[in-house]
């Protein structure tokens, strides 16, 4: 068969559909894929032929399957699984694409628009997968009934054998790293590509104590804050204004030449703690997995804008789905994204220009993400740097700096598209300049 290019797949959440039903993974996904007998001889390994023996001998051996932890692992696995789908779904070819487009690795997530829709999604996926040598598991659903129909079918297919062991696969490396499934209580909550998601009330909790846990023995070195900074995942950046604040405190103490285990500057420790303190008290943030709760009233437009801005210490972006439905209209956030200004001395306009580069970006991806379920009537991006918008509207040739940004910028973008707004008025400020938890959770702009 020909194997498919990568494709580039964006992490942001299908939250168009009413129901969703969820798979965590395939069971036992890459050694479902047996190696060509003639490619083995690739995958050797040594090993000795008894362990309890003072002189052992040194064996060959070879992996018969293929194994997590080689770079070809995923791009494998991608296309056997495209291979199977493409071929149960032959005479289907929409379904083919929607069950590929719900694909992540060993992850897969789908939804419905009701019980029956959903539940027939998993009857007829399920099936997909199985006619590959794929079992799908752990299954989970915002809608309880659904579950419990998951469940007992389940329960029907997958009896235990008498005496048989119980598994201890679910006691992974996944345990003992960032947002390990000890965090969760699996009957409330769900893990979504490493998210916290709470199935009951259908958001995504940002568990905030667990850093404050983590960090609470730790000495302030710069090594601890690295540590501190990496520790809360959160993918589409929706606490970014918060996490950043670390990370400029991160890139000071480079600046500053600090050792990576010397105890920080008296005034660094202060905005530490006070920063843990503010986290500890804010305890956890929930966002709305779904954009329109509770809302069963015909969309008539759906609009991204996307706001983009810069500080001497980072420069953020955001983009906002507004929905017009016949009763109201409702604003959601969908994705930022803020990084910290370059160490090197860069003028404000050039940190601004930077931050509409990363809007551009991260609002392109969002629109191709959104349309798969959803149809965009129109993006805006806005800027509250007079000279940054007259670069972008501007056919003039600038310094290759400039140039070279402006020209993505248009490529991803349309130039009609942007517009300039106050700076008080715009909420990638906040990102810019990073804030207390307290702060953003308080902020109405956000």
């Amino acid at each position: 068969m020909t194997l498919p290019l990568k494709e580039k797949r964006d992490p942001l959440p299908d939250n168009y559909e009413l129901g969703l039903v969820r798979l965590n993974s395939l069971e036992k996904a890459f050694l479902n894929i047996e190696v060509d007998k003639q490619q083995r001889d690739l995958m050797r390994f040594l090993w000795i032929d008894d362990i309890n023996s003072k002189d052992p001998n040194i064996v060959t051996y070879r992996f018969c399957r293929v194994i997590f932890g080689m770079n070809c692992s995923p791009f494998l696995l991608n296309a056997i699984l495209k291979y199977h789908v493409i071929k149960y779904y032959a005479l289907e070819p929409v379904l083919a694409q929607n069950t590929l487009e719900g694909l992540y690795v060993d992850d897969w997530t789908s939804g419905g628009e009701n019980d029956d829709e959903v539940y027939a999604l998993y009857k007829t996926t399920n099936a997909c997968f199985a006619s590959g040598g794929f079992n799908l598991r752990k299954w989970a659903s915002n809608k309880k009934e659904v579950i419990e129909k998951i469940a007992s079918d389940r329960l029907k297919k997958e009896q235990p054998k008498e005496n048989e062991a119980q598994s201890n696969e679910d006691q992974s490396f996944a345990k003992m790293t960032v947002g390990g499934l000890d965090e969760i209580d699996p009957t409330k909550e769900h893990k979504v590509l490493g998210s916290n998601w709470n199935l009951a009330e259908d958001t995504f909790v940002l568990k905030l104590s667990k850093v404050v846990e983590f960090a609470r023995d730790l000495e302030p070195t710069k090594r601890n804050v690295l540590r501190i900074t990496a520790k809360l995942f959160d993918p589409l950046g929706l606490i970014s204004p918060v996490m950043v604040v670390l990370r400029m405190l991160l890139q000071e103490l480079r600046l500053n030449k600090s050792q990576w285990d010397d105890t920080i500057l008296l005034d660094q420790k202060l905005r530490l703690e006070k920063w843990m303190i503010d986290v500890q008290r804010v305890d956890n943030v929930r966002v709305n997995r779904y954009y329109f709760p509770g809302q069963k009233t015909k969309v008539k437009s759906a609009v991204l804008h996307g706001f983009g801005d810069a500080s001497k210490g980072a420069y953020c972006a955001v983009v906002y789905l507004c929905i017009e439905s016949e009763d109201e209209y409702r604003t959601s956030l969908v994705a930022a994204k803020t990084r910290v200004a370059p160490s090197t001395s860069v003028t404000i306009p050039r940190l601004e220009l930077l931050a509409a580069l990363i809007l551009a970006r991260l609002v392109s991806a969002v629109r191709d993400a959104l349309t798969q379920v959803i149809h965009i009537e129109e993006v805006f991006c806005w800027t509250d740097s007079i000279t940054v918008f007259h670069c972008i509207q501007s056919d003039k040739e600038f310094k290759q700096f400039v140039q070279n940004r402006i020209d993505e910028i248009h490529k991803l973008t349309d130039v009609k598209s942007w517009r300039h707004c106050p700076g008080i008025e715009n909420p990638a400020d906040i990102g810019s300049r990073g804030c207390l938890a307290s702060e953003l959770v308080s902020s109405r702009l956000w």
